[in-house]
């Protein structure tokens, strides 16, 4: 079921990046970036290990744990917000079982 799963990680990469976007921070999660993050169990986890690895100035004026659940809160309600919109059921895959 690769394709389906390919549909589902494409429509939690789509919502990270509109909450990205939404929260005003500069980066966003390209295909590179998504897939070797997917290797990082647990959505939350693989947040905090971005903002360590490749954002860690935002860690001196804000907590890991206050970021990580505000992108993961914003991003769910796009990715809610999304799959409302699409005849595609984007639930399934890698990254709706980590939630």
């Amino acid at each position: 079921m690769p394709a389906l799963e390919t549909t589902s990680d494409e429509a939690h990469r789509t919502a990270y990046n509109a909450a990205f976007c939404e929260l005003e921070l500069s980066w966003r999660w390209d295909d590179r970036t998504w897939r070797s993050l997917l290797d990082i169990p647990e959505e939350k986890n693989r947040i905090r290990s971005y903002l360590q690895r490749h954002q860690p100035h935002l860690l001196k004026a804000y907590e890991v744990g206050f970021l990580t659940d505000l992108i993961y809160e914003t991003k769910q309600r796009w990715h809610d917000e999304l799959s409302s919109r699409s005849t595609v059921p984007v639930g399934a895959g890698r990254g709706a079982a980590s939630r």
